[in-house]
């Protein structure tokens, strides 16, 4: 009877985890380069109830991952020249504040007071080569990913953006802000330019949206709901089971 109990308890934990995962990515809907996570679970060891084997009791269920999807969300044209999107497979390098290198797709970009391309926390935009970028309120940003800004009706190059992608993508480690870093999962990681064989291009003027779906949300939602539900009516009836049983006479 025990077992049922956690069994239960098991499957109720579950469809907790299940509602948080889902409660965050309808959070997120209106965040700019945001990929859904989608959680997985896993049944629990097995008991022997005889010495053949042929009879097995399982312990319930756990989560066992949380797995990022990173297909493309919808672009919305803004028309300002610091918004850059990435159509196609790829990532943003980004340069944190204690030398490690972060990447994203949310290219919502600012110049800061200094002059350079950062992101809205400020963290500096990488060019091809690990560099710094130095732009004003006249840049444009081709496909290719080449930014120039202009000085006295004359066009100056100031780098050309750099791209990262990754053979699982899903290994990388999120560290909120929309920023991935390493953490060593996520495969070879290949750098480049935007348009080169197997890198996104870039629109400028434009953002990726979320690719959280509220249809699908919701109707994961209802039936975690469903299943939490069921999972307490098994715990309720195991518990009254075991009531029935202390409650009898000889």
């Amino acid at each position: 009877m025990i077992r049922s109990l956690w069994s239960a308890a098991s499957g109720m934990k579950a469809q907790q985890q299940q509602v948080d995962n889902i409660s965050n990515n309808l959070a997120n809907v209106n965040t700019v380069g945001y990929k859904k996570s989608t959680a997985s679970f896993t049944d629990l060891f097995y008991a022997n109830l005889n010495r053949q084997d042929t009879v097995q009791l399982g312990h319930g269920v756990k989560m066992s991952s949380s797995l990022r999807d990173f297909s493309h969300g919808p672009l919305r044209q803004t028309d300002l020249g610091t918004d850059l999107a990435l159509e196609g497979n790829g990532f943003f390098r980004v340069a944190l504040p204690d030398g490690q290198t972060a990447y994203t797709r949310d290219g919502s970009f600012k110049i800061d007071n200094s002059g350079r391309l950062v992101t809205t926390q400020g963290y500096y935009v990488l060019d091809h080569s690990g560099r710094q970028i130095t732009v004003d309120d006249t840049l444009t940003v081709s496909e290719d990913g080449t930014i120039q800004i202009f000085r006295d009706g004359q066009a100056q190059t100031q780098g050309i953006l750099s791209l990262a992608t990754f053979t699982n993508p899903e290994g990388l480690e999120a560290i909120g802000s929309n920023l991935y870093v390493s953490s060593g999962a996520e495969g070879t990681t290949s750098l480049g330019t935007p348009g080169q064989t197997g890198f996104a291009s870039i629109r400028q003027g434009f953002l990726e949206d979320s690719n959280v779906s509220l249809v699908e949300e919701l109707t994961e939602l209802m039936a975690a709901q469903r299943a939490y539900e069921l999972a307490s009516k098994s715990l309720q009836s195991a518990d009254e089971m075991m009531a029935i049983t202390n409650n009898l006479r000889r």
